[in-house]
């Protein structure tokens, strides 16, 4: 439970560069087909997702992404692409430090 807890932190706690304009839909942005897509269910039935779409080819590091826990589509750093895209031996080896 630590670790959804520490995840759903993290997302709430999520800076977006900016967000777009409302004429950009999930296709546009990859976010259809996403790079990461993280679902979580808490143990109270409550669930959120995480969604990471395509690099934009003209800002260097820059991911779209979306969440269920706030409407529209955002722009995020590679810090936020490279923190959801751990391997699963990666989240076992962070449950062992």
């Amino acid at each position: 439970m630590t670790i959804v807890n520490t995840f759903k932190d993290e997302v709430f706690a999520l800076t977006a560069i900016k967000k777009l304009d409302s004429k950009y839909t999930q296709a546009d942005c990859g976010l259809d087909k996403p790079k990461v897509y993280v679902l979580v269910e808490m143990a109270d039935g409550t669930e959120f997702s995480f969604k990471i779409g395509n690099q934009i080819p003209t800002d260097d590091g820059y991911f779209y992404v979306s969440t269920s826990l706030a409407d529209g589509i955002y722009i995020g750093g590679e810090d936020t692409y490279n923190a959801f895209s751990l391997t699963m031996e990666d989240l076992i080896n962070t449950t062992l430090v």
